[in-house]
């Protein structure tokens, strides 16, 4: 910070040119711009004390974010029904408030998991796959192997069944 702070008043007195001392700070002159004019911008209007630091790049605003009004019931509905989705519980709340533009079923889900009103679903178990080697056969009709797909109507069984 020291350093920025040395380049900006250096930078005013103008006795090198600006490319050489962007050179001699090691910084892009696009930088060494950005500095400049935060500090004149400073001394135009002194509400506080200049600071050399980093500045946060969250944005001021998040035009997608909804409002509180709006949370708190998709919450409020949600304890009341715990097993209620995000699908039942936008239907639900556009009947009994039809005059909220509510968010999206996704922005419901997002809501819900924020509010730490789901739970994940269980991670399920892989099994290993079969390691023993496949049985040779030693003489005729020793080893057998079927594929069962479905259950097909066949000449005997009849396709429906009526119950009488």
């Amino acid at each position: 910070m020291e350093q920025r702070k040395e380049f900006v008043v250096a930078a005013m007195r103008g006795e090198h040119s600006f490319t050489e001392l962007c050179r001699r700070y090691g910084i892009s002159r696009k930088n060494g711009y950005k500095w400049v004019n935060r500090y004149r911008i400073e001394l135009t209007f002194p509400d506080g004390k200049m600071s050399f630091g980093d500045r946060s790049r969250r944005p001021h605003n998040s035009p997608t974010a909804i409002a509180a009004e709006v949370e708190a019931p998709i919450v409020e509905l949600r304890k009341q029904r715990p097993h209620w989705g995000p699908k039942k519980l936008r239907v639900v709340l556009a009947k009994q408030n039809p005059d909220i533009a509510l968010p999206s079923e996704s922005t419901f889900a997002a809501v819900l998991k924020r509010n730490g009103l789901v739970r994940p679903r269980r991670k399920r178990t892989k099994s290993t796959p079969y390691t023993a080697s496949l049985g040779h056969a030693q003489q005729p009709n020793a080893v057998w192997a079927i594929d069962y797909k479905t259950r097909a109507p066949t000449v005997d069984s009849p396709s429906r069944i009526s119950v009488r």
